[in-house]
């Protein structure tokens, strides 16, 4: 090998090994900044906590009576801190996922029509008080789907906000029935500006909402649907946007079946 083909090797070997110490330094980097963001997360959720509590035993009368007059707006301030706590938890997974070492999504078998319920539930005072109905319908003999079921209601409830903001009229109607490919499908149906396909597809974009764009008509509630989407595939699940022939804009969560599917 002449001189200049071993300074050559030489150089190439340390480009690689240069570019190999980049990298491991910003892996180091990228797991540091999770572990601060999730401890930060955690820090607002303690605090937030508290506040529900107190919000809670105001409500139920544990502190002495309330007035009828300020309990819509002590439910109203429970709605919001619960709110506030689901974001803080979407956004905690959501470091887990991108920034530290993954995130363990404890699926198991679950059945549909509780954490449904639960969800609707947790949204109704809200809902009902800007005349938002919410009407549900589970097909009989659902087989039970394979996923986390907290998570699995933060992200119906997720969903029903996203679709409060951007209906345009009536209600939002929840339908769960199963699919001809084995895969059970939740869908969220209301009537709202109808999109293209392609600012349906943009909608799932993981950074949507952190895009600057002129026509802000999908701009997302919490952190997202693309987020939403990337909790429910961690699930062996997906998340689409489309549009009904009459109009209406349908999300739909697709899940697998506890013991099959795809």
């Amino acid at each position: 090998m002449s001189s200049f083909e071993a300074g050559a090797a030489g150089f190439v070997l340390g480009a690689a090994c240069g570019a190999a110490g980049a990298a491991a330094l910003a892996l180091a980097n990228r797991r540091r900044l999770g572990r601060f963001l999730s401890f930060a997360a955690h820090e607002i959720n303690t605090p937030l906590t508290a506040v529900n509590m107190t919000i809670l035993n105001f409500i139920s009368g544990a502190l002495g009576p309330v007035e009828k007059t300020q309990e819509p707006w002590l439910k109203m301030l429970r709605e919001q801190a619960e709110r506030l706590a689901l974001i803080v938890g979407d956004l905690r997974d959501f470091i887990h996922l991108r920034l530290r070492d993954g995130l363990s999504m404890h699926s198991e078998s679950v059945d549909l029509t509780p954490v449904l319920e639960a969800a609707v539930e947790s949204v109704s005072w809200g809902f009902s008080q800007a005349g938002v109905a919410v009407r549900t319908r589970v097909d009989a003999g659902l087989p039970k789907v394979l996923a986390d079921a907290d998570r699995l209601q933060r992200v119906f409830v997720d969903i029903l906000y996203h679709c409060r903001k951007f209906r345009d009229s009536g209600g939002i109607d929840v339908a769960a029935e199963a699919g001809l490919d084995g895969r059970i499908r939740v869908a969220f149906a209301y009537a709202g500006v109808k999109s293209s396909a392609r600012e349906s597809a943009l909608a799932l974009d993981l950074y949507y909402p952190a895009r600057v764009r002129k026509d802000q008509l999908l701009t997302a509630t919490g952190l997202g649907l693309g987020v939403l989407r990337l909790f429910l595939r961690e699930q062996g699940g997906d998340l689409s946007v489309s549009n009904q022939p009459d109009g209406r804009s349908v999300i739909t969560a697709d899940l697998s079946a506890a013991g099959g599917g795809r």
